[in-house]
């Protein structure tokens, strides 16, 4: 299984096409961004990329209400004790703790 940091990544490189196209003299209707997306998703050669888009659209489209497992709901209930303790980073420095590890590695 892929970590969670190829699925920002695809997420943050979709997001910035988006922004890209949004910046161009001319604002793509929603159907053109569509046909735009998918013909970028064609192209794709990474297995890996394409099922993190899969389980994204999977997630979104899921009109269901998500059931977090034993383990999820433990771990959100670990934040947020975490957090009624003080024991949080701002955005800051997160990514200055982020921006380290990627140096170490």
């Amino acid at each position: 299984m892929y970590s969670g940091f190829i699925f920002l990544k695809i997420i943050f490189k979709i997001h910035s096409k988006i922004v890209y196209l949004r910046e161009i003299k001319f604002k793509m209707s929603s159907a053109e961004l569509k046909l735009n997306i998918i013909n970028q998703i064609a192209n794709l050669k990474n297995i890996a990329v394409i099922e993190q888009i899969q389980r994204l659209l999977d997630f979104e489209l899921q009109e269901d209400t998500y059931k977090l497992s034993e383990e999820q709901e433990q771990r959100v209930f670990e934040a947020r004790e975490e957090y009624s303790k003080g024991k949080i980073l701002s955005d800051k420095q997160a990514n200055s703790e982020i921006n380290k590890w990627l140096n170490e590695q």
